[in-house]
C-alpha cells in the first residue's frame, strides 16, 4: 500500500515538473509562426507580444520575433505598427545583416502600398546618408527610390535618377539593377529605340566578356519588339557567338555554367526550345555542382510548358520529384509547377466537356419536312 502511494506521489511530482518547464523562445516563435500559417493571425500576434516581453532574449530570436510580428500587422494592413516592428529588426541586426536589409525594404514597400511615395523616399534618403556611398545595400535603396518616383508619376525624375546610378556604380553588380529598371521604363513606354540605345551605351562604356552578349541579346529582343526581325536575328546570332566564344575560353566552372544558362535563356526568348534544353542539359552534365544546376532542371520543364507540351512538362516535373526527395525547398517549387499544370488540365477538361444543353440540342430529332 505504501509503495503504491509513493509511486502515485512520484508520478504526480514528475507531471508537475513537466508542466512547470518553460518552453524555449525558439519553440514559442515556431508555434507563433505555425499559427500565422494556419490563419490565426490574432493568436500569433498575442504569442509574439508575450515572447517579446520575456526579457532578456537572444538578439537573433528577438529580431525574428519582431519580424514575425510585423508580418501579423502587415496582414492586418496596420502598416504603422508593421513599420515599427521592422524598424526594431533593423536596429537589432543592422545594415550588414540580410534580414535587417530585407526589413527596411519591406518598410519602403508599405509606403508603396499606402501610396505614401514621398514619405517612403524621405525615409530611404535618410537611411542612405548613414551608409557608405558605394555600399550595395545603399544602391539597392536608391533603385527603390526610383520605383517610388515611378509610382508617384514622376517618370522623368526616375529616369534621371537611374541614369545617375548607372554612371555612379563601381561595378556591374551596382550598375545592372539601375540599368534594367531604366530599360524597363523605356519598354513600358514602347520607346524601343531608347531601350536599345541604353544597352548600347552601356556596352560602349562598361561592356566586357561577362556582360556584352547578354546586353546584345537584350538589344535583339527590343529590335524584335519594334518589328525589325532581320536586325533582331542578326543581334541574336551575335549574342550566341559571343556566349560560345567566352564559354570556350573561361576556366571557372561556375562562370561557364552561368554563361550556358544565359545562352539557354537567349534561345528561349527566340522560342528555340530544343536548343535551350540542350544548354540546360549541358549544365547538368558538365557542371552539376554549380548553383545553376537546380534552376536548369526546373527550366527544362518550363521550356516544355512554353512550347505548349503541357503533358510532357507534367510528366517531367513528376519524375523530377524523385530526383532529390530530401530537398524540401526544391521539391516545393516542383510541386507548385505540378499543381498549376493539374489545375490547367482540369480547367481544359471542364471547358471541353459537353454541357447538358448541348447534349439535348444534339439529341433533338429534326422536324419533318412540311408536306406540300
Amino acid at each position: 500500500m505504501k509503495r503504491a502511494l509513493m509511486t502515485l506521489i512520484l508520478a504526480a511530482l514528475i507531471l508537475i515538473a513537466i508542466g512547470c518547464q518553460k518552453k524555449k523562445p525558439e519553440d514559442l516563435l515556431a508555434e507563433a509562426d505555425l499559427k500565422m500559417r494556419r490563419g490565426d493571425v490574432i493568436g500569433a500576434r498575442i504569442d509574439l507580444k508575450e515572447l517579446l516581453n520575456k526579457q532578456p532574449l537572444n538578439r537573433e530570436i528577438e529580431a525574428k520575433a519582431h519580424y514575425s510580428l510585423s508580418r501579423c500587422y502587415y496582414y492586418e494592413k496596420d502598416f504603422i505598427q508593421a513599420r515599427a516592428q521592422l524598424n526594431e529588426v533593423y536596429k537589432i541586426l543592422g545594415p550588414k545583416n540580410q534580414l535587417g536589409q530585407d526589413s527596411f525594404k519591406i518598410i519602403l514597400t508599405t509606403y508603396r502600398v499606402e501610396k505614401q511615395f514621398k514619405e517612403g523616399i524621405k525615409e530611404a534618403e535618410a537611411l542612405i546618408k548613414t551608409l557608405p556611398p558605394d555600399d550595395m545595400f545603399s544602391f539597392e535603396l536608391k533603385c527603390m527610390i526610383a520605383d517610388l518616383m515611378l509610382d508617384d508619376q514622376n517618370t522623368t525624375g526616375a529616369i534621371s535618377h537611374l541614369e545617375e546610378l548607372v554612371q555612379a556604380g563601381k561595378d556591374h553588380e551596382h550598375r545592372m539593377p539601375a540599368l534594367e529598371r531604366l530599360v524597363a521604363i523605356y519598354a513600358a513606354q514602347k520607346k524601343f529605340d531608347d531601350a536599345i540605345k541604353t544597352y548600347g551605351d552601356y556596352i560602349d562604356k562598361f561592356g566586357d566578356d561577362k556582360t556584352r552578349s547578354n546586353l546584345i541579346a537584350g538589344q535583339a529582343y527590343y529590335y524584335e519588339q519594334k518589328g525589325d526581325i532581320a536586325r533582331a536575328r542578326e543581334y541574336y546570332d551575335n549574342a550566341v557567338r559571343g556566349f560560345r566564344a567566352v564559354i570556350e575560353k573561361t576556366l571557372d566552372k561556375g562562370e561557364k555554367a552561368d554563361l550556358n544558362f544565359s545562352l539557354a535563356r537567349t534561345f528561349e526568348i527566340q522560342k528555340k526550345f530544343e536548343e535551350a534544353r540542350k544548354e540546360y542539359q549541358t549544365i547538368l552534365e558538365k557542371y552539376p555542382d554549380t548553383i545553376d544546376a537546380q534552376p536548369a532542371r526546373v527550366a527544362i520543364g518550363d521550356t516544355y510548358y512554353m512550347e505548349g507540351k503541357k503533358e510532357k512538362a507534367l510528366e517531367y516535373f513528376q519524375n523530377l520529384l524523385k530526383f532529390n526527395p530530401n530537398d524540401q525547398q526544391f521539391n516545393a517549387v516542383i510541386r507548385n509547377r505540378i499543381m498549376g499544370l493539374m489545375r490547367e488540365r482540369t480547367q481544359t477538361l471542364s471547358e471541353s466537356a459537353p454541357t447538358t444543353a448541348s447534349l439535348e440540342q444534339k439529341e433533338q430529332p429534326k422536324a419533318p419536312e412540311p408536306t406540300r
